[in-house]
């Protein structure tokens, strides 16, 4: 009842024009005022609770884009099976609309990661916690950034990109007097803009990470709060720099994304400078993130199933 209230206000303007060319805009657009409204009542009326805080976190960052329903209209991502698998495009989809991964969900599961989870809990729990799908997170963050650097050399105004370079040092004095423990610092794009040497480091967050929706983030209640959080943890990370030179805050460009496919404040704000007035490549990268973001969150639900040891708790 509360989602075709929702969906008046869209029906009324639009059924009467409502035609082939314009229905993907308008299942979009229905789809976010859905997800916003469902996530408001799940944090609002069902109380807090660690389910409801993940879905509620879910819906909040897919809600406040509409590149994170670019994959629905994905019809190559959907026929190619080496570019967006049938599994892993039903798990996500299942995911997305708020189903469970199966019809009828065993008991427990108990991950080979060690962790017991519920039927309702183990699609965040491998999409959020689950530390066997690292893999394909790293595919998923190496393709972002893959992606950003073409987009970076199609455009005008930045020169000498180069990926993963080292750009200096962080020196952690040793225990009792031992030698300095000296880590060099990678990031993923450099390149100059006018008198500016950027470092771009691209990061992934899930919103529904414990770790986001504790205090001070609360990613259930506020939109951004993985990526902001994300942010401010890579900042910190490249002021540590002391050798060869600091690193001066403002050329460290931190370009977190939520695995919903949403950007954070500092990755939109870059791209908006990188696009310009080119609002159509600006377009197109923000669709196909989101196309990425779903096709590796449908892999890493598949692995991870794929590894899950079904039984009851009791080893019954």
């Amino acid at each position: 009842d509360e989602n075709r209230k929702n969906m008046s206000a869209i029906t009324s303007i639009t059924m009467a024009t409502l035609t082939v060319d314009n229905v993907q805009k308008v299942m979009r657009a229905g789809m976010k005022c859905i997800n916003k409204k469902v996530g408001e009542l799940l944090r609002d009326e069902l109380g807090i609770n660690p389910l409801t805080q993940q879905h509620a976190a879910y819906l909040t960052s897919v809600s406040g884009t509409v590149a994170s329903t670019a994959f629905i209209s994905c019809t190559t991502g959907r026929e190619s099976a080496g570019y967006f698998p049938d599994e892993a495009f039903r798990l996500y989809l299942r995911t997305f609309f708020g189903a469970g991964l199966q019809n009828e969900e065993p008991l427990v599961r108990i991950c080979e990661c060690g962790k017991i989870i519920g039927p309702e809990c183990c699609k965040f729990h491998a999409l959020a916690e689950c530390s066997l799908p690292v893999p394909e997170k790293t595919r998923l963050h190496n393709e972002v950034r893959d992606l950003l650097h073409r987009l970076m050399k199609a455009v005008r105004g930045f020169e000498g990109i180069k990926m993963e370079q080292i750009v200096g040092q962080i020196v952690t004095p040793g225990r009792n007097g031992g030698p300095d423990h000296v880590k060099d610092v990678r990031t993923d794009i450099i390149c100059t803009a006018g008198a500016e040497n950027l470092k771009i480091d691209v990061a992934i967050a899930h919103p529904c990470a414990q770790i986001y929706m504790r205090h001070p983030h609360f990613s259930h209640m506020h939109r951004d709060a993985a990526a902001i959080c994300t942010e401010g943890r890579k900042r910190t990370y490249y002021g540590r720099v002391t050798q060869p030179a600091p690193i001066p805050p403002g050329s460290v460009i931190p370009f977190a994304l939520e695995s919903t496919g949403r950007l954070g404040p500092s990755a939109l704000s870059f791209l908006h400078r990188v696009c310009g007035s080119q609002t159509y490549r600006r377009s197109i990268f923000l669709s196909e993130v989101a196309v990425l973001c779903a096709r590796y969150q449908g892999k890493i639900l598949m692995a991870t199933r794929n590894r899950y040891n079904t039984r009851h708790q009791n080893g019954v």
